[in-house]
């Protein structure tokens, strides 16, 4: 689909024949935006399992300007987002928000969720919630439900996260924590070191 002059692709791993084009561009991608990985993490994590659904953002001259990586988990009807990188030129331009809203039409998931210690991801992942309450933890300090525990619990790659839904020593390094205008948004993030991910869990329908 085309999108304010890019155009927006999602796949699964058997729809790309050109894996290793496709590695390497995502590695320059990566390296631009001054994320740390080499060419042998970025194929794995692209084509390493066949349930994974790749989507990518490519500019009006073809060239890649992002891409992001989710799992669906049938058994808890839930979306797993991996990550997102994008070429500092992609970036500010809303294409995080277009390719999260592009996999979630195509998987229609009852639940998104994902492990950040970056504050502007939790600010973009708590729009696609169902209604203005409906993603946790909440910025408003209400009580995390059974529920979404119950659903953490049985999510393999946030199943250690603690009673504030964060995974302590999630990274082997340093993360720079982003700033955001939302004070609220702000206030959870406190919470984490600077190794620590924040999970977060979205309802969406």
């Amino acid at each position: 689909m085309d999108w304010c002059g890019w155009r927006i692709c999602f796949g699964v791993p058997n729809n790309f024949r050109n894996k290793e084009e496709i590695a390497l561009q995502c590695l320059d991608v990566a390296n631009a935006a001054q994320f740390s990985t080499d060419f042998d993490d970025v194929f794995s994590h692209l084509f390493g399992n066949e349930d994974y659904k790749i989507c990518m953002a490519f500019d009006e001259n073809g060239v890649l300007g992002g891409f992001s990586i989710f799992a669906k988990l049938k058994d808890i009807d839930t979306l797993h987002l991996h990550g997102i990188v994008l070429h500092p030129r992609a970036q500010g331009k809303g294409l995080s928000s277009k390719m999260i809203e592009t996999v979630i039409k195509n998987e229609n998931p009852t639940f998104l969720t994902a492990k950040t210690h970056n504050s502007r991801m939790f600010e973009t992942l708590m729009k696609f919630a169902c209604d203005t309450s409906n993603f946790y933890p909440n910025v408003d300090n209400e009580d995390i439900p059974e529920l979404i525990y119950e659903l953490v619990r049985k999510n393999e790659f946030v199943s250690s996260a603690d009673e504030f839904l964060i995974v302590r020593n999630a990274y082997p390094d340093k993360k720079i924590s982003q700033t955001v205008r939302n004070a609220k948004i702000s206030n959870v993030f406190k919470r984490l070191n600077t190794m620590d991910a924040q999970v977060i869990v979205v309802k969406v329908k």
